[in-house]
């Protein structure tokens, strides 16, 4: 209790019947639609490297059209408290130094 929600991020349902995504709303909530008559598993794909699944969930098994399943809460461990960090750099057209260059 007391940690923040995981808004915006990724989740997917994976199956013999085929791979379902969703993305979680602001309070972390995520609905997936799938196929019927499977097994899935359920996992979250992490926004970059700073995080790390925490324990697995067990799967959920969508035997009935039109209903419902419940699946345990999606869990990261933060590994460090900075963001991710990059740089792009670009250039305009290099020339030479000569004197005549204007």
């Amino acid at each position: 209790m007391g940690e923040p929600p995981c808004s915006g991020w990724t989740v997917k349902a994976v199956g013999a019947l085929g791979t379902f995504y969703a993305l979680t709303d602001a309070n972390g909530d995520y609905e997936i639609l799938v196929e019927t008559g499977g097994d899935y598993t359920i996992s979250a794909i992490a926004k970059n490297a700073l995080w790390v699944p925490c324990p697995v969930i067990p799967d959920v098994a969508a035997t009935n059209p039109n209903e419902t399943y419940q699946a345990d809460d999606l869990l990261f461990q933060k590994l460090a408290g900075c963001p991710l960090l990059s740089v792009d750099i670009t250039s305009g057209n290099l020339r030479r130094c000569f004197s005549n260059n204007l």
